[in-house]
């Protein structure tokens, strides 16, 4: 809507409603094509014309295709007990989920297609940016509540920044260059008058928090767990049963919510079975989603988002030009991953004769159905997985073990 209703101090009033978009006055000289011919912000247009408008139709049919694996990732990012795998999508063998990075990445794959949003290098043009961006604060801040005892891990600082050495250790005290907290020291990641761990440290808040003692760690995390849960939790999962890691037992061939969630106590299904995505997200060189679909996918890729057999997706964020970006230069070559979970539609199907997912059942069920796996960027071209060197896809299956006690949600164990 061009035109919102707000409430002010003298009324309600209609006002330019401020995420309608965002209009340059002028474009950067340094913009790209197409984004050069864009004298506005645009999400999910049809072209790269510099007549391309706003598609608010195929935007949201695109939201609500992906509401319920967003609302799924969503939930199980709560499952997750280590900082680093919660954190970032780096591929390592300890997750089983979508990281807090990867729903972020999702996102703005999701509202951009191959507008602004679907590009880092324009991204933060779209007025909608610092709302899903506000959100993504909100989940970190959320999580934090539920695991306040999980510390942050310490880690390499790499190749280093202007302030930081390469190759030196950093953690909770390693000062957050450049924001200054007073005038001589900077703000870091511990729990001090100069940390940010705490978001009420620059008075501000969420209305999950509202109302609760915030210095009673234990009631705000009960009390946050169960909104999660109520929010998000249609469909919990468990955590893996102690010491059990995913288990890998297909490679995928590389083919051209109720009204009441219920409790992670009466999930009744043992087994969570996922699509593993393992990739160098810069080989592609766009922004790009991967789609699955249990048996064979349809032939026309815009069948890809609505056909029946689709088992989900998930969107890369990828900067189209990382000559001009140092980080993006600093990643290239890592591996990144992302999951797409196929428990909660193996578990809707006719076929499948076992509540419990039990590998003797739903293994060989997979092995006889096949998961197709296609790729698309977000401007239309269709990328044969064959033709990736970094590209890998695997099912995999992990154990899960019913948590009962003071968190009333999943927690994966390490």
């Amino acid at each position: 809507m061009p035109q919102v209703t707000i409430t002010t101090p003298s009324g309600r009033q209609s006002v330019t409603n401020p995420f309608w978009g965002y209009t340059f006055h002028p474009i950067d000289p340094s913009f790209g094509a197409p984004f050069s011919g864009w004298r506005k912000t645009l999400r999910r247009p049809a072209s790269n014309s510099p007549n391309a408008k706003d598609d608010p139709v195929a935007l949201k049919n695109v939201l609500n295709r992906r509401a319920f694996t967003t609302t799924k990732n969503t939930y199980k990012l709560f499952s997750i007990r280590n900082w680093d795998l919660f954190s970032n999508h780096t591929a390592s063998s300890g997750s089983g989920t979508n990281s807090l990075e990867s729903v972020h990445d999702d996102i703005h794959d999701s509202v951009g297609g191959r507008g602004h949003m679907g590009d880092p290098r324009y991204a933060g043009h779209d007025p909608i940016f610092f709302l899903h961006h506000c959100n993504v604060d909100r989940l970190l801040a959320l999580w934090q509540a539920i695991n306040y005892d999980v510390p942050i891990t310490p880690g390499s600082s790499q190749n280093g920044t202007w302030t930081e050495a390469a190759d030196v250790e950093i953690g909770p005290d390693t000062p957050l260059t450049p924001f200054w907290n007073t005038d001589t020291t900077f703000w870091d990641s511990t729990i001090s008058t100069a940390g940010v761990v705490d978001f009420t440290t620059f008075g501000y808040t969420y209305p999950e928090f509202q109302g609760l003692d915030l210095s009673n760690k234990t009631a705000v995390r009960q009390a946050i767990s169960r909104i999660v849960t109520r929010l998000y939790g249609p469909r919990p999962i468990r955590p893996r049963a102690e010491g059990a890691g995913p288990q890998s037992f297909m490679a995928v061939p590389s083919a051209p919510a109720g009204d009441e969630p219920v409790s992670a106590e009466s999930l009744n299904y043992s087994r969570e079975w996922s699509a593993r995505i393992i990739c160098d997200q810069f080989e592609i060189g766009k922004s790009f989603t991967v789609y699955a679909f249990l048996g064979e996918a349809p032939d026309d890729p815009e069948q890809w988002e609505e056909d029946p057999s689709s088992v989900g997706s998930h969107g890369f964020f990828v900067n189209r030009d990382p000559s001009r970006c140092e980080n993006c230069q600093k990643q290239a070559g890592g591996r990144v991953e992302a999951f797409i979970h196929l428990s909660n539609t193996l578990i809707d199907l006719d076929d499948v004769n076992d509540p419990a997912l039990d590998v003797d059942q739903i293994e060989p069920y997979l092995q006889q159905k096949g998961i197709s796996i296609r790729i698309r960027t977000l401007e239309g071209d269709v990328i044969n997985p064959t033709d990736l060197k970094t590209f890998s896809a695997e099912i995999i299956s992990t154990p899960l073990r019913e948590e009962r006690g003071h968190h009333q949600l999943p927690i994966l164990g390490e």
